[in-house]
């Protein structure tokens, strides 16, 4: 199983929570710090690198199947890139979890 940091529309609520996510473990709430949110068109957003900056966002459990259907919504490699990061979860314990990377070409 791998862990996912989730942000905007696919956390819980989201857009597109239920498509991407529904039914998978919630682990918690966490804080990636180092990277800041951006919004794009159709209600998709993204995080990249920015130092002072902090996202706020959520991490499940998932499978391999998950992750592929994921890469494939998000178009994983062209505007987003899965990278693996560290967030601190809300109990302050620090997690390695993936999560989409805006690669900052191309429109969402």
């Amino acid at each position: 199983m791998n862990k996912i940091f989730v942000y905007g529309s696919l956390m819980t609520g989201g857009r597109y929570h239920q498509y991407c996510l529904g039914g998978k473990p919630k682990l918690g709430n966490a804080v990636a710090a180092g990277y800041k949110k951006y919004l794009f068109g159709g209600g998709l957003d993204g995080i990249a690198p920015e130092e002072g900056e902090a996202v706020e966002g959520e991490v499940y459990e998932v499978d391999e199947k998950t992750l592929n259907r994921m890469d494939f919504f998000l178009n994983n490699g062209t505007i987003v890139t899965r990278q693996l990061i560290n967030v601190q979860m809300e109990d302050g314990t620090t997690a390695e979890t993936y999560a989409y990377i805006w690669t900052g070409s191309g429109d969402m």
